[in-house]
């Protein structure tokens, strides 16, 4: 299981990583890689979940360090959930580049693809 520090940054790089794609067609090609990223950091994100979880708020060196960082964060679960930011990104992406992110999706291995598809409602 990540660190509420790791976790923090790992939404923040899937996040920007799915903002890459609807910029140029040239993002597509590792769309098999940043798909897979996202899948898994969606996946420990919902391991850490507090639903899931049982968390003791206050225990250990870093937690007010993990508390600050959580209370600052503009994505955070509450404020804005990553399943649903990813998946806009992905959509405009199949908008804006058409045929060509079909076929690159097309590419995208088998399994991968159908983890993208149960986490992001592709």
């Amino acid at each position: 299981m990540l660190t509420a520090k790791l976790r923090f940054f790992f939404r923040r790089a899937a996040l920007a990583l799915a903002s890459l794609l609807p910029l140029h067609p040239s993002a597509l090609e590792p769309l098999d890689q940043i798909l897979s990223f996202c899948v898994s950091v969606l996946a420990e994100e919902e391991q850490a979940s507090p639903r899931r979880s049982v968390r003791r708020a206050g225990v250990g060196e870093h937690a007010f360090f993990n508390a600050s960082l959580a209370a600052l964060d503009p994505i955070s679960a509450q404020r804005l959930p990553l399943g649903p930011a990813l998946q806009q990104c992905i959509t405009r992406a199949a908008a804006i580049h058409g045929e060509a992110f079909h076929t690159a999706l097309a590419s995208v291995d088998p399994a991968i693809l159908e983890q993208a598809r149960m986490a992001l409602s592709l």
